[in-house]
């Protein structure tokens, strides 16, 4: 009786572990299982790396709005209207692509008011600047204090040039035009040079060329109206 007890009792307990054994496998193939099976989500879209050649400028042809994201995407809100951009100057500094295998672009236009993903084909390059016709008397004054390293709107982030003493009034100097550009947008701009400082040159909005000597009075009047145009 007492050898039949322990023989009983070692292949209960062989059975018992052989269970355990076989449990944690099964337990473990399945998690593999899981893993294995587990599928990653495509996202709705992507960029690229690198930024763009942000020298280039984009024109919006108003065949469509720019988006918080893709349009389509899930989450995409309007940023403005196809209408309200055409004709406008952008420039664009990241492409993406969506699932569907659309292009579109992050543009952010010229006075920074508007930055989202507009489709490929909602806009085309463009040639920002045009040679134009100098003043027939190149000689004259300006009524402005702006200078800008590139015609305003030629380019993205045209800044007013930096003078070596900016509290200088420039505007009783005679100046040269040196040059004369047309703008995309329809202005022209003038390269104009100090006559009496070579350090102070620029371009600047050819309405504000005169070939009058700049009084006190219109010194006044100028400061005034440019302190309006700036608020």
């Amino acid at each position: 009786m007492k050898i039949n007890f322990k023989k009983s009792l070692y292949l209960g307990m062989a059975a018992l572990s052989f269970a355990t054994i076989a449990g944690v496998s099964t337990n473990a193939s399945s998690a593999n299982a899981s893993t294995k099976h587990t599928v990653k989500s495509t996202p709705a879209f992507t960029t690229t790396k690198w930024a763009l050649d942000q020298s280039l400028t984009y024109q919006a042809t108003g065949s469509a709005g720019i988006y918080s994201r893709p349009a389509g995407v899930a989450g995409a809100q309007q940023v403005a209207s196809a209408d309200s951009i055409s004709g406008k100057q952008f420039m664009a500094y990241q492409e993406a692509t969506t699932q569907s295998g659309a292009k579109y672009y992050k543009v952010v236009s010229f006075d920074r008011n508007i930055r989202g993903y507009i489709a490929a084909d909602g806009i085309n390059q463009v040639n920002t600047l045009m040679q134009a016709d100098k003043p027939a008397n190149v000689q004259g004054y300006i009524h402005t204090n702006f200078m800008f390293r590139d015609a305003y709107a030629s380019r993205f982030s045209a800044r007013f040039r930096i003078m070596e003493n900016n509290k200088y009034d420039y505007r009783g100097d005679p100046f040269t035009v040196i040059d004369a550009m047309q703008v995309v947008n329809g202005n022209k701009y003038y390269w104009v040079t100090d006559n009496f400082h070579s350090n102070i040159n620029g371009w600047v909005n050819a309405k504000y060329f005169t070939n009058q000597p700049v009084t006190s009075y219109q010194k006044l009047a100028i400061s005034q109206r440019l302190h309006a145009e700036n608020k």
